[in-house]
């Protein structure tokens, strides 16, 4: 698998690199009836994040961003998802993984297992998780 690491200073910076680096490398893929283009391999290094950034500010669908972070809170269900990555983070089989990966940090912060999983075993639903994180 290629390996290919944008580093930019902001997300929205990151964003239009991203798109960029897509629509010159992608490949077609069809997720079931939609044709996308996708790469794999690609990592994000962004310098200074904010939730503040002009770039989404100005070319950001506000709707759609207000939408993907419901998806990531502590709590939340919705209606028109089978799973929310909220969920998935804080109660995955009971379990509050990010707390679980902020304690063994602390007792180990060199630590190459600390690794939240958005996958659960044996799921064979049709959607799965598409957003995974690797620490280190």
């Amino acid at each position: 698998m290629n390996q290919f690491t944008i580093t930019a200073n902001s997300i929205g910076e990151a964003w239009i690199k991203s798109v960029d680096h897509v629509l010159e490398h992608g490949n077609p893929f069809f997720d079931e009836d939609v044709e996308l283009l996708e790469v794999t391999g690609l990592s994000l290094k962004i310098e200074c994040p904010s939730m503040v950034d002009n770039i989404i500010e100005k070319l950001g669908d506000k709707e759609i961003i207000q939408h993907t972070l419901q998806k990531f809170e502590k709590g939340v269900t919705m209606a028109n998802r089978p799973f929310t990555y909220g969920e998935r983070i804080y109660c995955k089989n009971g379990i509050d993984q990010f707390e679980w990966l902020v304690n063994r940090l602390k007792r180990k912060p060199e630590t190459k297992s600390a690794t939240i999983s958005l996958l659960t075993e044996g799921d064979t639903s049709p959607n799965l998780p598409g957003v995974t994180k690797k620490s280190g």
